[in-house]
């Protein structure tokens, strides 16, 4: 499914109305980005919550791309969307890592932060199996640094 952003009041927003009439019963995840790239939408924390209670509602997995959480603007502020309720951190997974906004292209140091233990388990299990579940010593040192 496709969800397309509306321009209201010279700022995008996400279309509700919308994604609420395109979810199906076959729908099982949704990919969020934020903030959203390449506009640099900051999600407002009752955005991020009526994202929440609809996905809730529809027992949604919510996969939150973060990997720009550190390049906003002053004046503005980025919300974990796994913060937003309870409910939103048993149903997510986030995204994040430090080669975009500190140019570090090469670094291969993405992570990932699930807060639901069983999805964390059922996610760690899976990236063990592909043998994906390591990086090297250079990556974790240069995303400490």
């Amino acid at each position: 499914m496709y969800n397309q952003l509306i321009e209201e009041k010279g700022k995008f927003e996400m279309d509700f109305d919308d994604l609420e009439r395109k979810i199906t019963s076959k729908t099982k995840m949704l990919i969020l980005c934020n903030p959203h790239n390449p506009g640099g939408r900051v999600w407002s924390l009752k955005t991020l919550r009526k994202l929440d209670s609809i996905c809730s509602k529809h027992n949604i997995l919510v996969v939150s791309d973060e990997i720009h959480a550190d390049m906003i603007l002053s004046g503005h502020k980025h919300i974990p969307y796994a913060t937003v309720s309870k409910k939103a951190a048993a149903n997510s997974v986030t995204f994040m890592a430090p080669s975009k906004v500190f140019n570090m292209p090469g670094i291969v140091s993405s992570f990932y932060i699930i807060p639901n233990p069983k999805l964390y388990r059922k996610y760690a299990d899976y990236l063990e199996a592909s043998e994906m579940n390591s990086g090297n010593i250079f990556a974790y040192q240069a995303t400490v640094a």
